[in-house]
């Protein structure tokens, strides 16, 4: 079921993002998740459900042309040796 996640129940999934959102706007982590835990204990946490990874390794950026690239470095070099 594609919208599955778009049940209420899964919105404290999202509390990451909210957290990170904070953060990339000049939040420091401590404070932002502290922030983002009282919404949550106090039942006033709110998500639009978009998500926004932008660092390397985060699911749209996995980086496969660069882990392929070292494997095939390590898997060369092995085989010279």
């Amino acid at each position: 079921n594609p919208h599955l996640i778009n049940q209420e129940k899964y919105d404290l999934l999202f509390t990451v993002e909210e957290v990170n959102k904070l953060v990339i706007e000049g939040v420091p982590f401590r404070d932002a998740y502290k922030e983002v835990g009282q919404k949550v204990n106090n039942n006033e946490f709110r998500t639009d459900k978009r998500v926004n990874h932008s660092h390397l390794g985060s699911i749209g950026q996995l980086g496969l042309d660069r882990i392929k690239a070292n494997f095939e470095a390590a898997y060369s070099y092995f085989n010279q040796h």
